[in-house]
């Protein structure tokens, strides 16, 4: 009777041991895995990819894949429209590296976790869309950083159309949708005039704040007289807000080596007969450090001629390649571009993928 005691004894003691250990097995099989940390390159290499733009959208989306020695780093730059375009590439992305990992049979397990960092060049739906329906949401992903430009202090009385200014719509949205899937994101919201640099998986990055903000004081007076000169009220109530948001884009530039990518937003150059609109600004002040092989267009190329010359003559480099992401701006931007002889490519031709490594810059076309 009393080795049976003793037997019931150790067996409860089995148990509440068990039942306290199980709680640790399970939280251990839920650990996420981060996928970059298991790919390691043997070269370094960074490819950037702009995402296709179909049926004549504009959108800006832009994957730049820093393939490191002791990690890959995935950078989005912005994100474009919610149609869904940049998070089925970075699903893609992640499936083909699990697979190159033997992982396959692993795809639908989203323990398996792609780490992002996420670059915002300014808060307009076409440009972070994409981050707020698709991305930020899903399972697949985790976020290590989140960069973007200050905020702007245009009143938000009644004066302007506060549907049209994405600080207010997109912004707060964003960085609920952080704290809600990825809590220990770092988010870095620079100040007006600062840059900051960062070392990547592979090469450099340096961030380019908008010098001022274009929202108030001497600068929003500028935007209504210089554009808005007409006495129209109601389209200056509707636009102010959508201009102010793109003359206060802010700047990445990439780097590997003596190669480099640059990314300019939706920057405003409308006047051709003027030298101190937000573009001009930007490339006086930094034009000899982002001097770039490969220059997105300011404002997806609908910028048309003005920006023309400062993209050829002080943002790109003299065998360069400009990056035009809507084709309703080939006729506009590309024409005169073509004027200048300098090349151009646009992605409504399909996604453009550009290689940068020791040896250059090369691209191709995924139609």
């Amino acid at each position: 009777m009393q080795r049976s005691v003793l037997n019931s004894r150790r067996i409860i003691s089995l148990l509440l041991v068990l039942a306290l250990l199980l709680p640790c097995f399970a939280f251990a099989e839920e650990q996420p895995v981060r996928l970059n940390s298991l790919i390691k390159a043997d070269t370094e290499q960074l490819e950037v990819r702009f995402l296709t733009t179909p049926t004549n959208a504009k959108s800006d989306a832009t994957l730049v894949i820093c393939h490191g020695k002791e990690e890959l780093q995935v950078i989005v730059v912005d994100g474009g429209l919610g149609n869904g375009v940049c998070f089925l590439e970075l699903a893609n992305l992640r499936k083909a590296l699990m697979e190159s990992l033997g992982l396959g049979d692993e795809v639908k397990n989203k323990n398996y976790k792609l780490a992002l960092t996420l670059f915002i060049t300014h808060f307009h739906k076409d440009h972070v869309e994409e981050l707020c329906v698709n991305i930020l949401p899903s399972s697949l992903f985790t976020i290590d950083a989140i960069y973007m430009p200050p905020a702007t202090a245009l009143v938000t009385d009644g004066t302007y159309n506060n549907t049209k200014n994405g600080d207010i719509k997109y912004r707060p949205r964003i960085l609920d949708l952080v704290k809600h899937h990825t809590p220990s994101t770092s988010v870095y919201e620079l100040e007006y005039g600062q840059t900051l640099e960062l070392a990547l998986a592979c090469g450099n990055a340096k961030i380019y704040a908008p010098l001022e903000d274009w929202g108030i004081g001497d600068k929003l007076k500028y935007i209504e007289s210089v554009y808005y000169s007409g006495g129209n009220v109601l389209k200056r109530k509707d636009e102010v807000p959508n201009v102010v948001l793109n003359a206060n884009s802010e700047w990445l530039h990439v780097s590997l080596g003596d190669y480099s990518v640059l990314f300019t937003g939706d920057i405003m150059k409308k006047k051709g007969d003027r030298s101190d609109e937000a573009l001009d600004l930007m490339a006086n002040a930094y034009k000899d450090e982002v001097i770039s092989d490969i220059v997105k267009y300011p404002h997806h190329g609908i910028a048309r001629n003005p920006a023309a010359p400062i993209v050829k003559n002080q943002l790109l480099k003299k065998d360069g390649i400009a990056v035009i992401t809507t084709d309703g701006a080939r006729a506009a931007a590309g024409t005169h571009l073509e004027m200048l002889g300098t090349s151009y490519v646009t992605t409504e031709d399909g996604s453009y993928t550009f290689i940068i490594d020791e040896h250059g810059v090369t691209c191709h076309l995924v139609e």
